[in-house]
């Protein structure tokens, strides 16, 4: 899958709005194999250093091995903190007391 076996490779892991995955990737497949992965149509090459790609496993989430610069991936961690401060306040405000 993604050889995280490698020497010095990393994936940071990014949970993006439904509508970001959609624009870079479409729908997110459902299907999974035996290992619970997700299933691919066409199967990009999940081994591809400093290149946004969609998460072997999450829906909706994206993955880079070894981002080399803050350029692509800055908006897409700035959504997700966005999204993380969004749903502690929905839950804060739901909470009694």
């Amino acid at each position: 899958m993604s050889d995280l076996a490698r020497p010095g490779v990393f994936r940071l892991n990014i949970g993006v709005r439904r509508g970001t995955y959609r624009r870079l990737f479409g729908r997110p497949p459902t299907a999974r194999d035996a290992d619970w992965m997700l299933v691919f149509d066409p199967v990009p090459d999940l081994t591809v250093l400093d290149r946004i790609l969609p998460h072997p496993m999450y829906g909706n989430w994206v993955c880079v091995l070894n981002p080399s610069t803050l350029d692509a991936v800055g908006p897409l961690l700035a959504e997700a903190h966005e999204q993380a401060v969004r749903k502690h306040a929905n839950f804060a405000a739901r909470r009694p007391g």
